[in-house]
């Protein structure tokens, strides 16, 4: 079996002198495995953070190391230096895949991500995003090539029947920002952005079930949930959508109000990709298609969530629906999105999060939401 072996040198945009004295760093790097779900054209996503914006410049050659083949991305001048890092490089070293394995290796300045993979199950693909907290990331993702081959023979769209059999299912995931060791943000009050996700997290899930829809939280108590086990419950559960809870926090705080992002961009195959043809194709539609739902989803919900809360807030300033990227609506198999249900950092809005009746109004507006968008789809 042919073996390829890619190397990419990835730069940081920028004065080459600046780099070499200031340097690019690695702030967050996760593996969402998807073995369990063998239904998704997706058997994986990889994610990584960068502190500054990369720029890859690629070189290619090949060798050949047993039946599988190797990509290696060389990041130059990248630094992968702190406690939190070392930890998340573990975790995904340790991620326990059957077709595909990721591994690192430092290099003198920075380090080299090396994927191994077989080629008969796996494509690889990578791309760049802007993320949620305006850091830019790589995005690679790893592609069920058995399940490509079964979807070219089908004589209709292959995104419908990748991923429509769900849709209409009434099963939700709602995931409780934080938990555990992570507080999130903490107003000057003291209220807690893992509390408060957890409390209107089983508000929306009890406002769900009393209108006849199934149900799953990705946490149910103050627990550490690393993003892996988050997105492995839309998967195990057979969900249709994944909904994300957070409180927002800002330096500036005057700022207030609420917002929502969903991941427009069908990142993972711009860039880069061992997929070919009608492969290629079907993967980026099956991503569209995703990003549509996710669209509809995050409309349905931000626009009734805001009516919601203008009943007892007139002057609520709508942040809007917007699009970016993170590590939990990338990984996510399923239509997703993030809910930013206002600002701790603001004095006014942070009381008002910490009252119950406000957190179970906010609760209603996600819940009819999420119903809106199942009158929509089913």
């Amino acid at each position: 079996m042919n073996v390829k072996k890619i190397i990419i040198a990835v730069l940081v945009l920028g004065n080459l002198s600046v780099i070499a004295s200031v340097g690019n760093e690695l702030t967050k790097i996760v593996l969402h495995a998807a073995d369990t779900n063998p239904a998704t054209i997706e058997r994986g996503t990889l994610m990584l953070y960068f502190k500054q914006d990369p720029q890859s410049a690629l070189t290619t050659g090949h060798s050949k190391l047993n039946q599988n083949d190797r990509l290696l991305l060389h990041f130059s001048s990248v630094g992968t230096h702190t406690a939190d890092i070392e930890k998340m490089l573990q975790e995904v070293e340790q991620a326990k895949t059957n077709d595909y394995q990721v591994s690192i290796e430092r290099t003198q300045n920075g380090f080299t991500l090396v994927i191994e993979y077989d080629p008969a199950k796996i494509s690889v693909s990578y791309d760049f995003a802007d993320t949620i907290n305006l850091q830019k990331s790589m995005v690679v993702r790893f592609h069920d090539v058995p399940l490509l081959k079964s979807l070219r023979s089908v004589h209709k769209p292959a995104l419908i029947t990748a991923w429509h059999p769900r849709q209409c299912v009434k099963r939700v995931v709602i995931d409780c920002g934080h938990g555990g060791s992570d507080a999130g943000a903490v107003s000057a009050q003291g209220v807690k952005e893992k509390d408060l996700a957890l409390i209107i997290g089983n508000d929306v899930a009890s406002y769900l079930q009393q209108r006849g829809i199934e149900v799953f939280l990705t946490r149910y108590g103050d627990t550490d949930t690393s993003f892996t086990q988050r997105t492995q419950v839309a998967g195990a559960a057979g969900a249709s959508l994944l909904v994300s809870i957070h409180a927002n926090y800002a330096f500036n705080p005057a700022i207030q109000g609420i917002e929502s992002f969903y991941c427009a961009r069908p990142v993972g195959l711009s860039l880069f990709s061992t997929l070919e043809g009608q492969d290629k194709n079907i993967a980026a539609n099956f991503l569209l298609e995703r990003v549509k739902n996710a669209a509809d989803l995050g409309t349905c919900i931000h626009q009734t969530l805001i009516r919601t809360i203008n009943q007892v807030r007139p002057a609520l300033i709508d942040r809007k629906l917007k699009h970016a990227a993170s590590q939990l609506l990338v990984g996510s198999a399923v239509p997703a999105v993030l809910i930013e249900v206002g600002f701790l950092s603001h004095k006014q809005e942070a009381e008002l999060l910490a009252q119950t009746a406000y957190q179970k109004l906010v609760a209603a507006g996600i819940g009819d939401g999420i119903i809106l968008y199942f009158e929509h789809n089913c």
